[in-house]
């Protein structure tokens, strides 16, 4: 049959196939293959996991408390070092008052805006919590009520009272672990 003409026949299946060829190397994929491969399932797992975290959390109202609480704190200490540097007296006790209620709010398990010094005194006498830090969150409470009445503006006093204030948060923390 010459290239170009058309068939007049029906073409015969092949008897012999020729040398086989190179069989691949097991367990030799290309990166690329693998890669692709990959990116679904751990778009699937880190799905499950997320949404297991979400569900531990939506279980567990406590956790969710410490976790925002925690956020909140972190984020307001930068808030009152700036108030305290710039010797803003009334910004600054304001948010010292709602980072000591959300943090003992979370420590103690109670909605944050129902801590006051009287319940502080309710659930520390007796409590496995240092006197130091005792000691420590009565005065914030107490220098909290005072400034409503007397403004403090010197940056020292503020900055002492920020100092205090953490060392308090660390006892807390040390109370919950």
């Amino acid at each position: 049959m010459t290239p170009g003409a058309a068939p007049t026949q029906l073409v015969h299946i092949k008897q012999r196939l020729g040398p086989p060829a190179a069989p691949p190397v097991a367990g030799r994929l290309p990166a690329t293959f693998v890669l692709w491969n990959a990116v679904p399932v751990l778009a699937f797992v880190g799905t499950v996991a997320w949404r297991k975290r979400r569900e531990s959390l939506d279980r567990n109202p406590h956790l969710r408390r410490k976790q925002e609480a925690q956020r909140f704190v972190t984020q307001s200490l930068q808030k009152l070092r700036q108030h305290a540097r710039a010797g803003e007296g009334a910004e600054f006790f304001g948010l010292l008052f709602r980072v000591l209620q959300e943090q003992l709010g979370a420590t103690f398990d109670q909605p944050s805006s129902g801590i006051t010094e009287a319940v502080i005194e309710e659930r520390l006498r007796g409590g496995n919590l240092s006197e130091e830090t005792t000691a420590a969150l009565r005065d914030l409470f107490h220098a909290c009520n005072q400034a409503r009445y007397a403004p403090v503006q010197d940056r020292q006093e503020l900055a002492a009272l920020l100092n205090k204030l953490e060392t308090a948060l660390r006892g807390l923390k040390e109370l919950k672990g």
